[in-house]
This record gives C-alpha cells, sequence and structure tokens, in this order.
C-alpha cells in the first residue's frame, strides 16, 4: 500500500515516528494524537483516561518547551489558562448532580 505522505511505504509512519522521538528529546511527555493506531504502540504511544490527562495537563501546560531553538514556547492562551479550571468544576458538578461518575 502507497502511504499518502509520500510514494515510499509507510513513509508517514516513520515521519510521525520521527517526530515523536524528536519531541521526546526536546522534553515533551505527552503528545495528543487523538486516537492510538497499533504503529503507535510501537513508538510508545498509550491510551489515557479523561481524567488522567487532564489531571495532567496543568504540569504540562505550565512547561515552556519548544520544538526547537529557534522556535521559543509561545504563551498559553488566556482562554485556555481560564478555560481548564472552570472546565474541571463544570465536569465534577455535572458528575455528582448525575450521579454516574462518569
Amino acid at each position: 500500500m502507497i502511504s499518502l505522505f509520500h510514494s515510499v511505504p509507510n513513509a508517514s509512519k516513520a515521519a510521525a515516528g520521527r517526530a515523536m522521538m524528536h519531541l521526546r528529546d526536546r522534553g515533551f511527555k505527552l503528545i495528543d494524537i487523538g486516537m492510538v493506531p497499533n504503529h503507535h504502540v510501537d513508538f510508545g504511544s498509550e491510551w489515557l483516561p479523561r481524567w488522567k490527562y487532564e489531571s495532567m495537563l496543568p504540569a504540562l501546560l505550565s512547561q515552556q518547551l519548544s520544538i526547537a531553538d529557534d522556535r521559543p514556547c509561545p504563551a498559553v492562551p488566556a482562554a485556555i489558562q481560564l478555560g481548564l479550571p472552570m472546565l474541571r468544576v463544570y465536569r465534577a458538578v455535572r458528575r455528582r448532580l448525575s450521579g454516574s461518575g462518569a
């Protein structure tokens, strides 16, 4: 099968793996890829439950990491800085009201 990334088979998998290794070497601890396909597991991808992901976010967002030395870390938008705590409170209230714990 031909990759959508390049005419060489599996080139997109190699490019994704190399990108993940580069980010790991730059200090990144988490990359949200939205799903965990089997070929990403070979590079260390794992599924995280939402509660664990959200509990990790504040520490991760406070890190000043960049993808390259000539590209400084941009500031986290205020909407995200303010929105995350409010979202956690909203979900906690919703869980208590529904009684489901979901």
